[in-house]
């Protein structure tokens, strides 16, 4: 599955020399409804489930992606006001998959497979604009306070997109990128004459 991670330019830098990508912590995510899809019958239910989800945090965390560039929305939200880089990955269909947009809660019936899957893939509609793909990862490497995945046979780079306000050039990214990785494509993003869409700009300076 190809899979795509707005950064700003700088983070998105550190990625390819690091070779790895910071992980969402649980507690640290923007909407107060995650890992909350669901009508609680009062607030010790809705304590129980926090606390099974605050378990789960001391040991994995979350990587979250974008399934395609070419929205000019993500890349103003994400990647610095169209400044920044997208990287494109390939990683296992068996392990990411699609978030569910919902306009209601779920009901919670119970701890089944159903239950877990909502918990962690469901979120409120009116986040689909980010057309989220999430993989549930094991936190390998701790930097001061915060955590990444390293790119593995699961997290694989396969292109880079630079935004279309960016300056940045394509020889400072092969020098981020190091040996071993000189084959990656490299291309710049420009809006669409004919869409609302960020496409591939052909005019950008040719590969070195």
């Amino acid at each position: 599955m190809r899979v795509y991670k707005f950064l700003p330019c700088k983070y998105g830098c550190h990625a390819i020399r690091d070779k790895r990508l910071k992980l969402s912590e649980f507690h640290k995510l923007n909407d107060p409804f995650e890992f909350r899809p669901f009508v609680f019958n009062g607030p010790e239910q809705a304590s129980v489930l926090e606390s099974v989800v605050s378990n789960f945090g001391k040991t994995t965390a979350l990587s979250c992606f974008s399934a395609s560039w070419h929205s000019p929305v993500l890349w103003a939200h994400y990647a610095d006001n169209h400044q920044g880089l997208c990287l494109g990955f390939v990683v296992p269909d068996s392990k990411a998959k699609p978030v569910e947009y919902i306009s209601t809660p779920h009901t919670l019936t119970g701890v089944d497979i159903e239950m877990v899957d909502r918990l962690w893939f469901a979120k409120y509609d009116h986040w689909k604009y980010e057309d989220e793909i999430r993989m549930i990862a094991r936190i390998e490497t701790k930097v001061r306070d915060l955590y990444f995945m390293n790119f593995s046979d699961d997290l694989v780079l396969r292109e880079i997109v630079v935004g279309c306000k960016s300056n940045i050039s394509r020889l400072r990214i092969k020098h981020h990128l190091g040996v071993g990785f000189a084959d990656i494509p490299i291309i710049k993003a420009r809006p669409a004459l004919d869409s609302f869409q960020m496409v591939k700009d052909e005019t950008w300076d040719p590969p070195d």
